[in-house]
């Protein structure tokens, strides 16, 4: 109750702050969600399955302001859930049910900009433990993220920018083993439009770590970059730069980091894209370590290990996971991308991926891959299908656990009237890990109401 009424209070602030212009466009859009899940397995594991019928109400509302100097949007959702044969579990207190994305820019002088936001929603508390898309049982916490922004665009000739500010944020989580941080960001960039097709600009920033528990770093950075937009259809850009990290318990490191990517529209199937990325940056990898601890080798039998006649054929190395608070801090990322985009005949969207995350104070280290594929396609005017699927490869250092996550599911919509929209869906889960203890698949059905006064 204390998020929404911080938030209009806010929300009145900006408003009473933007003046009495002579135009104004408010939008208020009020709606409920009202519907039922089956769910075979509410505790994502391997044995021990446990299922539950799941009541759910969720109503929200969406507010759009557009005035001359504010844009201002807000989302606001309560999302109850109750659980038929596990009344424990169930999701009925304001506080922790609520989803918010509060998104601002003021602008009160000519080159002067300020944006804020305040996002509050539930996350994963490590990508290494089972998570389930709309499991919040498991492995999920309630988080915020605050940020603000003042920063000024001013221009020194036609063709010529600067771009300077300052930027905080607040990150917090209700989980006690996750890690709560400030940071702080002073940035500058001389922006240069040499042509009609090429931009480029030289950038400096200045980043400080500050989390709640362990000591921070600061961050130093220098780059430059380039955008050619060869064509209408076709537009290629890159980055590089240098970074120098002053860490206060450890010793700094000084490394190169780049992005790099191109895009080209294809005048077919009402408008499709091909893109390329790959880029090495920094970030702040958050949350808790989830690490692996040997247990003992276990002899793998191809038959029952009781018949004197079934012989070894090897061995596998046993774990357990401990989980332990840690400021994980600095982490370098490195990631490939490439997607594909159609309009028509379906609206599909198909993107392939690799990425590395290596934490530069500690020995853990992340490596994804995978690729996920999503259509949609309006069979009628009243009448919409979807489907979506990812298939992704994990491999968690230290340690050897290696992951294969497999998910597919999809929804059916119709429109009984201008108001109410019904719709049923499926979806399945499998985690499949070479530490059985992490394994566990699921499937989940559902029906559901929409109603947007």
């Amino acid at each position: 109750m204390k998020k929404i009424v911080y938030l209009i209070s806010v929300f009145a602030v900006c408003l009473l702050s933007a003046g009495k212009p002579a135009y104004a466009k408010l939008e208020i859009t009020p709606s409920v969600t009202v519907g039922g899940e089956y769910n075979d397995n509410i505790y994502l594991t391997e044995t021990d399955r446990e299922d539950d019928f799941i009541t759910k109400i969720s109503p929200a509302i969406s507010l759009k302001y557009a005035i001359q100097p504010l844009d201002l949007s807000l989302d606001y959702s309560l999302n109850f859930k109750f659980y038929g044969n596990h009344s424990d579990l169930n999701e009925n207190s304001i506080g922790e049910m609520q989803a918010v994305r509060f998104i601002n820019q003021y602008r009160p002088f000519k080159f002067l900009f300020i944006d804020l936001s305040d996002i509050y929603k539930r996350v994963p508390v490590d990508v290494r433990r089972p998570v389930a898309l709309d499991n919040t049982v498991v492995n999920m916490t309630e988080s915020n993220t605050f940020s603000v922004s003042p920063y000024v665009i001013l221009p020194l000739t036609s063709t010529t920018s600067i771009t300077t500010g300052y930027a905080y944020k607040n990150k917090w989580y209700k989980d006690e083993e996750s890690v709560d941080f400030d940071s702080h960001s002073v940035f500058l960039a001389l922006n240069k439009r040499f042509s009609a097709k090429i931009s480029g600009a030289l950038k400096s920033d200045y980043f400080a770590y500050r989390p709640k528990l362990t000591n921070g770093y600061d961050r130093y950075e220098g780059s430059a970059a380039l955008r050619y937009q060869i064509s209408s259809n076709f537009s290629t850009w890159g980055e590089i730069g240098r970074a120098y990290l002053d860490f206060s318990d450890s010793a700094n490191e000084e490394t190169t980091f780049w992005d790099a990517g191109s895009e080209y529209k294809l005048n077919i199937l009402g408008g499709s894209f091909i893109g390329v990325s790959y880029s090495s940056y920094f970030s702040e990898s958050e949350g808790i370590v989830a690490q692996q601890k040997y247990l003992y080798d276990a002899d793998v039998y191809p038959c029952d290990p009781q018949d004197p006649k079934c012989v070894k054929i090897g061995t596998v190395p046993v774990y357990t996971t401990e989980n332990k608070t840690t400021t994980i801090g600095a982490a370098k990322t490195k990631t490939l991308a490439f997607y594909v985009t159609a309009e028509q005949p379906l609206k599909t969207t198909v993107r392939s991926y690799y990425s590395v995350e290596e934490e530069l104070l500690s020995a853990r280290e992340d490596e994804i891959k995978g690729v996920s594929v999503s259509i949609s396609k309006n069979l009628s005017p009243r009448m919409s299908v979807s489907l979506d699927s990812k298939l992704e490869n994990q491999k968690f250092f230290p340690g050897t656990e290696k992951t294969w996550l497999y998910s597919i599911g999809g929804g059916l919509d119709y429109k009984l009237s201008r108001m109410i929209t019904a719709g049923i869906g499926y979806r399945y889960h499998d985690r499949n890990s070479n530490i059985d203890s992490n394994d566990f698949h699921n499937n989940s059905f559902w029906v559901k109401s929409d109603v947007t006064f």
